[in-house]
Protein backbone atom coordinates (compact mmCIF):
# COMPACT_ATOMS: atom_id res chain seq x y z
CA UNK A 1 0.00 0.00 0.00
CA UNK A 2 1.58 3.19 -0.85
CA UNK A 3 0.79 6.38 0.27
CA UNK A 4 -0.31 9.08 -1.89
CA UNK A 5 1.19 11.98 -3.04
CA UNK A 6 -1.73 14.54 -2.89
CA UNK A 7 -5.41 14.50 -2.17
CA UNK A 8 -7.28 17.22 -3.39
CA UNK A 9 -10.67 18.78 -4.63
CA UNK A 10 -12.02 21.43 -6.58
CA UNK A 11 -14.29 24.28 -5.87
CA UNK A 12 -15.91 27.07 -6.97
CA UNK A 13 -17.50 29.93 -4.44
CA UNK A 14 -20.87 29.83 -4.57
CA UNK A 15 -23.38 32.89 -3.07
CA UNK A 16 -24.28 30.36 -0.21
CA UNK A 17 -20.95 30.95 0.63
CA UNK A 18 -20.82 34.32 1.90
CA UNK A 19 -22.31 36.17 4.77
CA UNK A 20 -23.89 39.38 5.34
CA UNK A 21 -21.15 41.31 4.13
CA UNK A 22 -20.04 39.45 0.99
CA UNK A 23 -16.98 37.57 2.59
CA UNK A 24 -16.87 33.43 2.79
CA UNK A 25 -18.48 32.82 6.04
CA UNK A 26 -15.50 30.90 8.45
CA UNK A 27 -18.16 27.78 8.62
CA UNK A 28 -17.95 27.43 4.84
CA UNK A 29 -14.36 27.07 4.98
CA UNK A 30 -14.87 24.38 7.58
CA UNK A 31 -17.37 22.68 5.26
CA UNK A 32 -14.80 22.53 2.38
CA UNK A 33 -12.39 20.68 4.64
CA UNK A 34 -15.25 18.53 6.04
CA UNK A 35 -15.78 17.37 2.53
CA UNK A 36 -12.54 16.73 1.48
CA UNK A 37 -12.23 14.65 4.87
CA UNK A 38 -14.93 12.49 3.93
CA UNK A 39 -14.34 12.16 0.04
CA UNK A 40 -11.02 11.06 1.23
CA UNK A 41 -12.32 8.45 3.15
CA UNK A 42 -15.12 7.28 0.69
CA UNK A 43 -12.01 7.14 -1.72
CA UNK A 44 -10.63 4.46 0.60
CA UNK A 45 -13.86 2.57 1.01
CA UNK A 46 -14.71 4.16 4.00
CA UNK A 47 -18.12 5.58 3.30
CA UNK A 48 -19.90 7.03 6.55
CA UNK A 49 -22.54 4.20 6.19
CA UNK A 50 -18.85 1.20 6.96
CA UNK A 51 -18.44 3.67 9.33
CA UNK A 52 -22.47 3.58 11.12
CA UNK A 53 -22.28 -0.37 10.37
CA UNK A 54 -19.11 -0.24 12.62
CA UNK A 55 -20.27 1.77 15.25
CA UNK A 56 -17.50 4.24 15.21
CA UNK A 57 -17.18 8.16 13.46
CA UNK A 58 -14.58 10.78 13.58
CA UNK A 59 -14.46 13.03 16.09
CA UNK A 60 -12.26 16.82 16.16
CA UNK A 61 -11.04 17.79 19.81
CA UNK A 62 -10.01 21.34 18.26
CA UNK A 63 -10.02 22.72 14.95
CA UNK A 64 -8.33 25.97 13.63
CA UNK A 65 -8.65 27.98 10.79
CA UNK A 66 -6.28 30.54 9.74
CA UNK A 67 -7.51 32.95 6.84
CA UNK A 68 -4.44 34.64 4.75
CA UNK A 69 -6.66 36.10 1.81
CA UNK A 70 -10.26 36.73 0.96
CA UNK A 71 -12.12 34.10 -1.56
CA UNK A 72 -14.49 36.31 -4.02
CA UNK A 73 -17.98 34.88 -5.10
CA UNK A 74 -17.26 32.59 -8.55
CA UNK A 75 -13.95 31.74 -7.95
CA UNK A 76 -12.19 29.11 -8.12
CA UNK A 77 -10.05 26.84 -5.29
CA UNK A 78 -8.54 23.87 -4.53
CA UNK A 79 -8.71 22.16 -0.86
CA UNK A 80 -6.40 19.45 0.21
CA UNK A 81 -5.42 17.31 3.16
CA UNK A 82 -2.24 16.02 4.71
CA UNK A 83 -1.51 13.57 7.34
CA UNK A 84 0.97 15.77 10.15
CA UNK A 85 1.14 13.50 13.11
CA UNK A 86 -0.86 10.64 14.58
CA UNK A 87 -0.63 7.93 16.99
CA UNK A 88 0.50 4.53 16.34
CA UNK A 89 -2.99 2.87 16.55
CA UNK A 90 -4.29 6.59 15.00
CA UNK A 91 -6.48 7.01 18.02
CA UNK A 92 -5.08 10.65 17.58
CA UNK A 93 -4.22 12.46 14.59
CA UNK A 94 -3.60 15.72 13.17
CA UNK A 95 -4.68 16.76 9.82
CA UNK A 96 -3.63 19.97 7.63
CA UNK A 97 -5.82 21.67 5.08
CA UNK A 98 -4.94 23.85 2.80
CA UNK A 99 -7.28 25.83 0.86
CA UNK A 100 -5.91 27.71 -2.40
CA UNK A 101 -6.93 30.31 -4.86
CA UNK A 102 -5.72 31.00 -8.60
CA UNK A 103 -5.07 26.98 -9.57
CA UNK A 104 -3.72 26.73 -6.22
CA UNK A 105 -0.90 29.37 -6.29
CA UNK A 106 -2.34 31.58 -3.41
CA UNK A 107 -2.89 30.20 -0.09
CA UNK A 108 -6.03 31.53 1.07
CA UNK A 109 -6.23 29.44 4.52
CA UNK A 110 -5.10 26.68 6.61
CA UNK A 111 -7.25 24.68 8.71
CA UNK A 112 -5.76 22.22 11.61
CA UNK A 113 -7.72 19.60 12.78
CA UNK A 114 -7.09 17.31 15.96
CA UNK A 115 -9.24 14.03 16.11
CA UNK A 116 -10.06 10.89 16.61
CA UNK A 117 -12.96 8.41 16.11
CA UNK A 118 -15.21 7.52 18.94
CA UNK A 119 -17.09 4.20 19.78
CA UNK A 120 -20.31 5.05 18.69
CA UNK A 121 -22.01 2.61 22.16
CA UNK A 122 -19.36 3.88 24.67
CA UNK A 123 -19.30 7.02 23.63
CA UNK A 124 -15.54 6.75 23.89
CA UNK A 125 -12.40 7.60 21.76
CA UNK A 126 -11.25 4.40 20.12
CA UNK A 127 -7.86 3.18 17.49
CA UNK A 128 -8.57 3.59 13.64
CA UNK A 129 -9.99 -0.15 12.41
CA UNK A 130 -9.74 -2.15 9.19
CA UNK A 131 -10.09 0.38 6.15
CA UNK A 132 -9.91 3.46 8.41
CA UNK A 133 -6.17 2.55 9.83
CA UNK A 134 -5.71 1.52 5.97
CA UNK A 135 -6.76 5.20 4.37
CA UNK A 136 -4.67 6.58 7.15
CA UNK A 137 -1.66 4.88 5.66
CA UNK A 138 -2.90 6.13 2.29
CA UNK A 139 -3.43 9.68 2.84
CA UNK A 140 -0.54 12.45 1.68
CA UNK A 141 1.79 14.03 3.99
CA UNK A 142 2.27 16.85 2.18
CA UNK A 143 0.32 19.57 0.53
CA UNK A 144 -0.17 19.94 -2.81
CA UNK A 145 2.22 22.85 -2.65
CA UNK A 146 4.52 20.63 -0.95
CA UNK A 147 5.10 17.83 -3.63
Amino acid sequence: MQRLETFSKIYEIGWNHLDANAHVKNSAYAEFGDDVRIAFWQMCGVSPLLMHELGIGPILFDSYIQFFRELQLGETIVVDLALENFSEDFRKWKIIQHIFKQDGLILAAKITLNGSFMDLKTRKVCPAIGPMMNSFLLMPTKSIKES
